[in-house]
C-alpha cells in the first residue's frame, strides 16, 4: 500500500512539473511575469542627409561608445517598470542592441535612447542628461526602477552643457549625435516577442547644419585643425526633450560662443555636386520639433576672417549645408537645405 501511494505521488509530481514546463515554454510566464526580448539599432546610412557620411560614422571609436537606454512604463499607471543600459564599443551603425527583460504581463510603453559616452565612463552622461543621479559609474541594477534615483529619465532629457555651464558643448563633434524611438501599447499578456524578430530603428530628434569652404584656405594660412569660432547672435534653442511622447519642452536657452577645430573631407557630395578637399569649418546639432523647422544665425570667425550668416534653416533628421568660397574674398556661399 505504501508503495502504491509513493508511486501516485511521483506521478502527480511529474504531471505538475510537466504542466509548469509547458507554461514556461510559451511566453516564459512565471507568477505573472514574462521574459521579453527586443532589439534596437540606429540608421545604417544617412540618406536623408546631403552626403552619405556623417553622424555616427565619424565618431572616434577609440574614445567613445554608443550607449543604448531602454525604459518601460506601465500603461495603466505610467510608472517606470524597467530601465536598462547596453553599450556598443564600435561598428555603431551595424551593431544591434539586444535587450532581455523580465516584467509583469501588463501593457507598456517602451522608450529607447542612444547617445555617445566615454569608453572610460560608459554609464556616465556626457552630452545629454538622462538620469537624475547618473553622474558616476553605478551597477545597472541600481537604476532600473527607483524613480527617486532615475528622476524623469527619458521623459526629460537635457543638454548637459545647459545644466552644467562648465561642461563641453560639443561644437563640431559628431559624438553629439543621438537617437530615440518609442513603442506604445505593447501588451505582454498576449505578445512576448517582437514579430518576426523585428528591430526598432531609432531616429534623430535633431537637425544639423554645417559650414563648408570650397576654396583653398591653406593658401591664406589656414590649415586643417585650426580653430573656428561660432558666435550665435540672438539665437535661443530648446534644450529639453521628452522621448516618451516625442515632444520638445518650450524652455529655451541662449546659444553662446563656441570654438572647435576644423576638418577636411577629401570628397563631399552636396545636392548632386562633388567637391574635393573641402574644409568643414563647423557644424552643430539643434533640437527640432517633429513636423516643424527652425533656424539659427551666427558669426563665424577663422584666421581673423569673419562671416555673418543668418537664418540658416534646420530640419529634423536632415542636414543643411552652407557652402562656398569663404577665404578668397568671394561672397558666394549657398545654403543647401533638404
Amino acid at each position: 500500500m505504501r508503495k502504491n501511494i509513493f508511486g501516485l505521488l511521483v506521478l502527480m509530481f511529474l504531471f505538475l512539473f510537466s504542466c509548469a514546463d509547458d507554461k514556461t515554454s510559451i511566453g516564459k510566464e512565471r507568477d505573472g511575469m514574462v521574459d521579453f526580448a527586443i532589439k534596437a539599432s540606429i540608421p545604417q546610412e544617412i540618406k536623408t542627409y546631403a552626403s552619405e557620411d556623417g553622424g555616427a560614422t565619424n565618431v572616434d571609436t577609440t574614445i567613445y561608445s554608443l550607449r543604448y537606454i531602454m525604459e518601460a512604463y506601465t500603461k495603466d499607471e505610467g510608472t517606470l517598470a524597467y530601465r536598462g543600459y547596453l553599450t556598443i564599443p564600435d561598428h555603431f551603425t551595424t551593431s544591434v542592441a539586444n535587450f532581455n527583460v523580465h516584467l509583469l504581463a501588463k501593457t507598456y510603453d517602451f522608450v529607447f535612447w542612444a547617445d555617445f559616452v566615454l569608453k572610460s565612463a560608459p554609464n556616465k552622461d556626457l552630452y545629454y542628461q538622462t538620469c537624475k543621479n547618473l553622474n558616476t559609474d553605478q551597477d545597472d541594477e541600481f537604476f532600473k526602477t527607483d524613480s527617486t534615483l532615475v528622476g524623469d529619465g527619458l521623459k526629460d532629457i537635457k543638454m548637459v552643457s545647459f545644466v552644467n555651464t562648465t561642461a563641453d558643448y560639443g561644437l563640431s563633434n559628431d559624438a553629439r549625435d543621438a537617437y530615440f524611438a518609442v513603442l506604445h501599447n505593447i501588451d505582454l499578456s498576449t505578445s512576448y516577442q517582437m514579430p518576426n524578430g523585428e528591430t526598432v530603428n531609432l531616429q534623430r530628434p535633431f537637425g544639423k547644419y554645417r559650414l563648408v569652404a570650397t576654396d583653398a584656405p591653406k593658401d591664406n594660412g589656414f590649415e586643417q585643425g585650426d580653430s573656428v569660432t561660432i558666435i550665435y547672435t540672438n539665437t535661443e534653442v530648446p534644450y529639453r526633450f521628452n522621448a516618451v511622447n516625442d515632444t520638445i519642452y518650450p524652455d529655451l536657452m541662449e546659444l553662446k560662443t563656441y570654438t572647435a577645430p576644423s576638418s577636411v573631407e577629401t570628397l563631399m557630395t552636396v545636392d548632386g555636386t562633388d567637391y574635393q578637399n573641402v574644409y568643414v569649418l563647423a557644424f552643430d546639432y539643434i533640437f527640432v520639433p517633429a513636423g516643424t523647422g527652425s533656424s539659427v544665425s551666427f558669426k563665424a570667425t577663422a584666421h581673423n576672417i569673419d562671416w555673418d550668416i543668418s537664418s540658416v534653416p534646420v530640419q529634423r533628421n536632415k542636414l543643411t549645408t552652407v557652402i562656398g568660397n569663404f577665404f578668397s574674398g568671394s561672397d558666394n556661399a549657398t545654403v543647401v537645405s533638404p
